[in-house]
C-alpha cells in the first residue's frame, strides 16, 4: 500500500483506489463546494428530525454502539424493539 498527501491509498493487488478523507485533506480532496453541500444536507436532516419531534412523532434512528435501530420519541425515550412496534401498529 502506498499513501499520498491527500489520504488516497493505492492498492497494489487490485489497482483500485480507496479514498480516505480526514481533516484538511478532506477539503483539499473533495473541494470546498462539496463540503458545503454536505453541511447543508446534514443541517436539513437535523431540522427535519426536529420538526417531526416537535409534531409529537417518533423518529427512527440507528444506535451505532449497540448496532440496533430504535425509535426516539419527543420526550427522549428510546424503544429498540422496532419489529414489535411495526406489527402492533398494523
Amino acid at each position: 500500500m502506498e499513501y499520498n498527501s491527500c489520504g488516497v491509498i493505492y492498492m497494489e493487488k487490485t489497482s483500485s483506489n480507496i479514498i480516505i478523507t480526514t481533516g484538511a485533506d478532506r477539503a483539499k480532496l473533495l473541494g470546498s463546494r462539496i463540503i458545503e453541500m454536505e453541511k447543508q444536507a446534514v443541517n436539513a436532516v437535523t431540522e427535519e428530525i426536529a420538526r417531526i419531534k416537535a409534531n409529537g412523532h417518533p423518529v427512527a434512528l440507528y444506535d451505532a454502539e449497540l448496532k440496533k435501530p430504535y425509535s426516539e420519541y419527543p420526550d427522549g425515550r428510546r424503544e429498540y424493539d422496532i419489529e414489535n412496534m411495526k406489527s402492533s401498529n398494523m
